[in-house]
């Protein structure tokens, strides 16, 4: 069995890095979901309770082994509130550490391109210019992305057997 590392490469335009530092922070954000049907994928724990209440839906959570994963397939209500306060979050902690702000951050655990934009716009005022999204093979949608106060010029996916 084939262990599947996922890594970015991103590349950025040319500066004159001697006399600047740039700093990068990895940042893992616990499945930043947004709360809409992610055809294709096993998102169905992230949405809101009104989509959940249906035979469909139901049946599809009491597969789920996983207790934990299963209860949360059932009562989890995450809808646009709950979106738009975790956004909220990680965008306050980036305040909280102003000059300390990184370059940039490289994400774990983001849904999609949706979400992402969400995110970008909420810290673009803090200097951040560009992102990616790298689309994983994660059956439950889970991505990584690239925000970033310089250009990217490109980012990739490497699989390593």
């Amino acid at each position: 069995m084939s262990i599947r590392i996922f890594l970015f490469l991103a590349l950025f335009l040319s500066y004159s890095v001697s006399t600047e530092q740039i700093s990068i922070m990895s940042y893992n954000l616990n499945n930043l979901f947004d709360a809409q049907d992610d055809v294709g994928k096993d998102d169905k724990a992230y949405l809101p309770i009104e989509l959940k209440n249906n035979d469909d839906h139901i049946m599809g959570c009491l597969q789920v082994k996983n207790s934990k994963w299963r209860n949360e397939c059932l009562f989890l209500d995450w809808g646009e509130e709950v979106v738009q306060k975790k956004i909220s979050n990680i965008s306050d902690l980036l305040i909280s550490m102003g000059e300390s702000q990184p370059d940039i951050i490289a994400i774990q655990e983001i849904e999609n391109l949706n979400v992402l934009r969400m995110l970008f716009s909420n810290i673009k005022a803090l200097g951040y210019t560009d992102f990616a999204l790298i689309e994983g093979e994660d059956f439950r949608g889970i991505d990584n992305a690239i925000i970033s106060k310089y250009p990217i010029y490109g980012a990739r996916n490497f699989k390593i057997r």
